[in-house]
């Protein structure tokens, strides 16, 4: 006696309703349940035929709503469903919706065939995102439709009962997330053909096809810049560039970018672009750059090379052990600026590396080589240099202490750009000759003419330093400098809390540094040294909170209110013989309006570490809610400054007083806010800066930031009070418009100016 599957009650009462039972019929119905029964259950099914020399069974809908079928990831809504045991071939009819691997499939009549998954039918509507289409004849071509091949199909993206374009062809063939491929294809805009491909294959990834941006801008003039995207081979993409530009002309180029390093933007990468100039001297960015272009004009013919790619060793599947290049080549130093603004903002000087690196979980060893293939750039040059970092980490099992070191060795060196090197060349001439002309003297012994406009010439210019100082400064520059370094440091740190609340990490290290020029590369300013690095500090920190369960806003989102404030302080020593003040290092500091890392292992200046006692105090105070059952920081404020007992740069008593605040209560309104201003006088290097930026979104349609940076007194950057606004307001479902200015109150200057409609065009 076959076994009875758990839905025969169903179906059984069914059938006893509708005919009376044969003994072949009875066979038939319980081998056909015993065969797929516990996988298949029917619902609102009415009235049922067995046909056993058929070996077939028809059910039909009960009522007004449709039969419903499921089996294993099939679901199937039909008028009529028609099982044949012997083929496992189920046919619905009527009204059919059949929903399978995440895709809908609708038509009068389907067959699905069981044993080999599939599907075919006549007349089917489906989709696969973002592909809609309408088939005369469909079947999937193999199991768990790797192929769905149509004929006689109308195929769009526009998501529309009337869609505003759509292709007609004999044959489609669709790779899910892959590509599609037609065959005698026809594309109407409306119900106007305006093409014809014989063959096309289309790729789904958003980098591949045809993609266009038109515009307008005051350095391009009117502009369209043209991609097509194709696949290469099994993980290369090939992006082929071709731009009209009605100021600067044609250009064009090629990118081909590895799908093998997609989760990092940094390598797997070349670039190739050239543009043939009609404005090379046109300043793109407003930035004062003439000057320096007609001091030394770019070429009409313009281009830029690029490669960032990651080869693993020995390859070529992923290991620790690799080779990364960055390697950049471009035509001039006004490139970037010209004709990719954005990269130019981020990298206007471009690197060249090539790095060997064997990296492990707790440390990293590399050779380093970098140079300069652009002389137009001044850029350091290591050729080579080699470093060994171990990362922080546990050491004497469950000591408590922890450990963490940077060590490297290399040849240094540094030559100015050869726009400053003719600059110096000219100077150099200029001060020779007003030199040769102060000492000329008439038959009488006193000064020419010449002489005395010489004179006058130097006077005028009140320069800091005599000509004699200049001449020997700009012939030092020209000659460069180049030194071989030895740097080590290692720290050890031992964290632990303090009766269940106070947080400490004591810190001590040591370190040295070696160094020594290199003969006939000029005067360094240096004298072959080596320097010990002592340095000790102390991290303590502890927290407090404070519930207000009763504080209730529903429009800020506001679900009880827990504040949690957070004292800290960090004592830092570092005690070394301080580096000459002649020297000027690769690694050196930079002007900035930031506080300078307090942790020697995070100091990158190594070449400026120089004596200093600092203690930088701060309270941190977070306020958080409850959303979505989980904690939310919706406001904070970060203060703090530091106190200088020995102050290595501008001998202060302390800095600015440091704010930084955030107020983020909803999705759609955001505030930051960080500033900093002198407290107690007395500095000289006093100043103010607040930089403001207010992100609302009030409708649904409209979105609003607003934003200002001042900066007031600073010792090394000019004054600035600059005011950013930009705006966007969807207009309709496919059109939209946006503005983006930049105004400089200081000198009253409108920036830049941006202005930007939108269309929709997500449908093609």
């Amino acid at each position: 006696m076959p076994r009875t599957p758990r839905h025969l009650p169903l179906l059984g009462a069914t059938l006893l309703a509708t005919i009376p039972f044969t003994a072949p019929a009875q066979d038939l119905q319980l081998g056909f349940l015993s065969q797929i029964g516990d996988e298949l259950n029917i619902e609102n099914a009415g009235a049922v035929d067995l046909d056993s020399e058929k070996s077939q069974i028809t059910w039909k809908k009960a009522g007004s709503a449709p039969l419903n079928a499921r089996f294993e990831n099939t679901q199937i809504f039909a008028d009529t469903l028609v099982f044949n045991a012997d083929t496992q071939i189920v046919i619905a009819k009527g009204d059919v919706a059949i929903y399978k691997d995440g895709f809908v499939y609708r038509g009068q009549n389907i067959e699905y065939d069981i044993n080999r998954d599939q599907l075919s039918a006549n007349a089917i509507r489906s989709s696969l995102e973002p592909i809609y289409f309408d088939a005369g004849d469909f079947k999937t071509a193999t199991k768990e439709i790797s192929v769905l091949r149509m004929e006689d199909t109308y195929f769009t993206t526009h998501d529309s009962v009337d869609p505003n374009f759509r292709i007609k062809a004999k044959q489609v063939d669709i790779y899910p997330d892959d590509r599609i491929v037609f065959r005698s294809l026809t594309a109407y805009a409306g119900k106007i053909p305006v093409f014809y491909f014989p063959y096309l294959s289309q790729p789904f990834d958003a980098e591949l096809g045809y993609t266009f941006a038109p515009g307008y801008s005051s350095s391009w003039g009117a502009y369209l810049l043209n991609q097509y995207g194709t696949l290469v081979g099994d993980h290369t993409i090939a992006k082929f560039h071709f731009d009209i530009r009605s100021t600067r002309g044609l250009a064009g180029g090629l990118d081909l970018v590895s799908t093998r390093h997609r989760e990092n933007d940094n390598f797997g990468e070349f670039k190739f672009y050239y543009a043939n100039d009609l404005e090379p001297l046109t300043d793109s960015l407003g930035g004062g750059s003439v000057n320096q272009r007609l001091f030394n004009p770019p070429d009409s013919d313009r281009y830029r090379l690029n490669l960032q790619h990651r080869v693993y060793l020995p390859g070529p599947e992923e290991s620790t052990f690799y080779v990364d290049l960055d390697l950049n080549k471009v035509s001039d130093e006004f490139f970037y600026e010209d004709f990719f603004p954005a990269e130019f903002r981020v990298d206007p000087r471009p690197d060249n590396i090539v790095n060997l690196v064997k990296r492990s979980d707790r440390s990293v060893l590399s050779l380093l080589g970098r140079f300069s293939a652009n002389d137009f750039f001044q850029t350091d040059e290591r050729l080579p240099e080699i470093a060994y970092d171990i990362t922080r980490q546990p050491i004497l099992g469950n000591s408590g202490l922890f450990y963490e070191s940077t060590t490297s060795f290399g040849l240094y060196s540094e030559d100015i750009s050869s726009t400053q090197d003719q600059r110096n060349r000219d100077r150099i001439d200029e001060l020779e000759a007003q030199l040769a002309l102060i000492d000329q003297v008439d038959e009488n012994g006193d000064p020419t003419a010449e002489s005395i406009l010489a004179l006058d010439a130097i006077g005028a210019r009140q320069l800091e330093e005599t000509p004699e100082i200049e001449l020997e400064r700009l012939r030092l520059e020209l000659d460069g400098s180049s030194y071989t370094r030895f740097h080590t440091y290692h720290e050890l740190l031992y964290p632990k809390v303090y009766g269940g609340w106070l947080s400490l990490t004591p810190r001590f290290g040591v370190g040295a540094q070696a160094y020594s020029s290199v003969e006939d590369r000029g005067d360094t300013g240096l004298t072959d040294e080596t320097r010990v690095l002592l340095h000790a500090g102390l991290d303590a920190s502890f927290k407090f909170s404070k519930t207000y369960a009763d504080v209730q806003n529903e429009t800020l989102g506001i679900n009880g209110v827990r504040h949690i404030a957070r004292p800290y302080a960090n004592l830092s020593i570092l005690d070394t013989d301080d580096q000459q003040n002649s020297f000027n290092g690769v690694d050196r500091l930079v002007p900035t309006t930031r506080l300078r890392p307090l942790d020697v292992t995070r100091f990158t200046a190594i070449d400026d570490l120089n004596s200093w006692a600092i203690t930088r105090l701060g309270m941190q105070n977070t306020l958080l809610t409850r959303r979505d059952n989980r904690n939310y920081a919706f406001a904070g404020l970060n203060t703090y400054v530091d106190v200088f007992l020995d102050d290595p740069e501008f001998d202060r008593s302390h800095s600015n007083l440091f704010n930084e605040l955030f107020w983020r209560p909803l999705p759609w309104l955001r505030f930051t806010w960080d500033s900093q201003i002198p407290i107690g006088g007395g500095n000289n290097a006093d100043f103010v800066e607040s930089i403001a930026r207010v992100n609302f979104q009030p409708t649904d349609w409209w979105t609003l930031g607003i934003g200002h940076q001042l900066l007031q007194d600073h010792p090394f950057f000019e004054d600035s009070s600059l005011v950013s606004f930009n705006t966007y307001a969807r207009l309709s479902e496919n059109w939209g418009i946006g503005m983006v200015h930049r105004y400089e109150l200081d000198d009253g200057v409108l920036e830049s100016q941006q202005y930007s409609i939108h269309r929709d065009l997500t449908s093609w």
